[in-house]
């Protein structure tokens, strides 16, 4: 599993990476000229993106409605790669992000601990243990504030990993 990444951006940078939905290569090479601006708002996290979103939105790619916003905070409301073998590009406009982060506002630890007990087995890592529901916690504690950031900026936010 590889590393998450999340970015805030303006409605030109997003539109930009909604031109180049489908072309994974050029997703790649915009990735990477965001990675390099000094100014962009961004938010690791880690390997915990996936137990993040396993826990809070078990429907996955499926997008069952009683997940959002839930599967906004990694799966965004669109993704923009084409092979999701090889790569997950997704992005949320602002409203999605306002929607994220209100409900992000709302999570405590107690509750994310529910939902990552109540993790449907299919979808447990060989790591899953209180550990990793901890390590999760702790970088979504970090993508909260991140998206209080990007919410009061107006931002789209984009989410990408390499898998």
């Amino acid at each position: 599993m590889q590393l998450g990444m999340h970015f805030a951006l303006s409605a030109d940078q997003a539109s930009t990476f909604v031109a180049a939905a489908g072309d994974d290569d050029r997703l790649l090479e915009l990735v990477e000229a965001v990675e390099e601006l000094d100014a962009v708002l961004s938010c690791e996290t880690d390997k915990a993106w996936d137990p993040i979103s396993c826990a809070l939105a078990p429907s996955g790619d499926e997008r069952d409605p009683q997940d959002w916003p839930w599967t906004g905070v990694v799966l965004g409301q669109r993704a923009l790669q084409d092979d999701d073998d090889e790569l997950l590009m997704t992005l949320l406009d602002p409203s999605g992000v306002a929607e994220v982060s209100a409900a992000l506002d709302t999570l405590d630890e107690a509750t994310f601990a529910a939902a990552y007990a109540q993790m449907p087995e299919e979808l447990r890592n060989p790591e899953y243990a209180d550990s990793e529901r901890d390590y999760a916690w702790a970088y979504l504690e970090g993508l909260a504030g991140f998206f209080a950031e990007a919410r009061a900026a107006g931002a789209h936010v984009l989410f990408h990993v390499n898998h």
